[in-house]
């Protein structure tokens, strides 16, 4: 039996996404490194994992992640989910459905040889005489077709029919093979696959595309093409900011500004929606976040500097991540409240800045670890987001070139960076702070 086409099919807020998955493990959860996404407010950064196999899944959730439901009730434990099985984690509705092409049918047996006839010496006297007339007919006209052969090449219409009649085998191939091309195209344009479509526009037949007709239709995918790329870069673009709205801001308030709630937490809540608004102004929900400023911004005094006490909360829930601890912000928090630290402030910032060193140390060599072991597993997008972390997040030098010094061997380099530059800028700003990677991306 021939393996089957696995599709998971997602309904979360109105939209429906279908696409094809391999047998093996995909993680599920709202934080950068989960292969599906959900957006939904009761899904954590690493919400759980699908062992997907042949015939269902296996769903295993983190501890303390919100608990899936099949027909309305919470399940617990590893999950067994059967093909066509609709389940529930957060907001979204998730279904594994198979594919499996039908097995072809066995030709039919071949009817049995008929007997001979048995002739009799009359008819077989004549069978023999009727024989003897075609070969005689036959070589008469084999004789006729070399004279007819001779006269046409020695005229010149003979000649122009053998040059001018003559089918083209190439320009038929050619046809055929833009045809199935160009049937591909709009397969792919169907789809939304626009990196397909460009291969498969790229890919057609020169003599194919010059016909007029065929030019105007792949005029027309090419504009649709530019079209597609511009719509996707802008909703990759808003899912970092989704992201980083949904880490920061968003997680934010239910657990620190709830009763009793910190006197820090209000100025690291209002710090924290300011630099939403910096880095993407024009987002559809920032008119939201200016609302929840204005909440707030009469319990804060943005105007003057931060106390130990602020700065410590902001520091603790900035390293309390455990997927993306923010490691070089909150060292760039200390380093600024030293400035103007008292000497009393200075020793309680050291104890806390080493705790935070060997913290750091543990959670980048781990990440490093993990990176090796999907890069030899084969896993190689997995093993380079853990590398592109440990760059952007762990505000140590020598830790983030040994983890630029592994990005640079990676095969297809100039491929895998340039995602992060057209679709996570944020992101792509912070790896060029490094400056081994910002040496690549100068002389590329």
């Amino acid at each position: 039996m021939t393996a089957p086409t696995i599709r998971l099919i997602v309904e979360d807020s109105g939209f429906r996404r279908s696409f094809v998955v391999t047998q093996g493990l995909l993680s599920i959860g709202a934080g950068v490194n989960a292969q599906l996404k959900l957006n939904g407010p009761l899904i954590a950064d690493e919400h759980g994992e699908l062992d997907i196999g042949p015939d269902g899944a296996l769903l295993r959730v983190q501890p303390g992640a919100q608990l899936p439901m099949i027909a309305g009730k919470p399940q617990r434990g590893d999950v067994r989910i059967p093909p066509e099985t609709p389940f529930v984690l957060g907001s979204a509705t998730l279904m594994l459905h198979y594919e499996r092409a039908p097995e072809p049918e066995p030709p039919p047996p071949p009817p049995p040889p008929r007997p001979a006839p048995v002739l009799g010496d009359a008819e077989r006297q004549a069978h023999r005489r009727k024989s003897a007339e075609i070969v005689q007919r036959t070589k008469t006209r084999g004789l006729g077709t070399w004279i007819a052969v001779f006269v046409m090449l020695a005229s010149a219409g003979g000649s122009a029919y053998l040059i001018f009649g003559k089918p083209d085998k190439h320009k038929a191939q050619v046809v055929d093979r833009g045809e199935a091309r160009l049937a591909q195209a709009r397969q792919h344009r169907d789809h939304a696959q626009w990196d397909l479509l460009e291969v498969d526009l790229a890919a057609l037949p020169k003599e194919f595309v010059a016909e007029p007709d065929v030019a105007a239709e792949v005029a027309a995918l090419r504009a649709e093409l530019s079209k597609g790329r511009q719509l996707l870069n802008a909703v990759r673009v808003d899912e970092e900011a989704g992201t980083w709205l949904k880490n920061h801001v968003e997680s934010f308030a239910p657990r620190y500004l709830v009763d009793p709630i910190d006197p820090s937490a209000p100025r690291a809540y209002v710090r924290r929606l300011n630099q939403f608004l910096e880095h993407w102004p024009a987002h559809p929900k920032a008119a939201w976040v200016l609302d929840e400023r204005k909440k707030y911004e009469a319990q804060v005094d943005v105007g003057r500097a931060a106390t130990w006490a602020e700065t410590r909360f902001d520091v603790r829930v900035l390293t309390r991540q455990p997927a993306c601890p923010e490691y070089a912000e909150a060292f760039a928090l200390l380093d600024e409240f030293a400035k103007r630290a008292s000497d009393d402030e200075r020793v309680e910032l050291e104890v806390l800045a080493n705790q935070l060193k060997a913290e750091r140390l543990g959670w980048a060599l781990a990440r490093l670890e993990q990176a090796k072991r999907d890069q030899e597993n084969g896993q190689l997008s997995a093993a380079f987001e853990w590398l592109v972390n440990i760059v952007t997040y762990c505000g140590d030098d020598a830790l983030a070139k040994v983890a630029a010094t592994r990005m640079l061997d990676f095969p297809d380099l100039n491929s895998r960076l340039l995602g992060y530059e057209q679709y996570r800028p944020l992101t792509w700003a912070r790896l060029l702070q490094q400056p081994d990677l910002a040496a690549w991306a100068a002389a590329r």
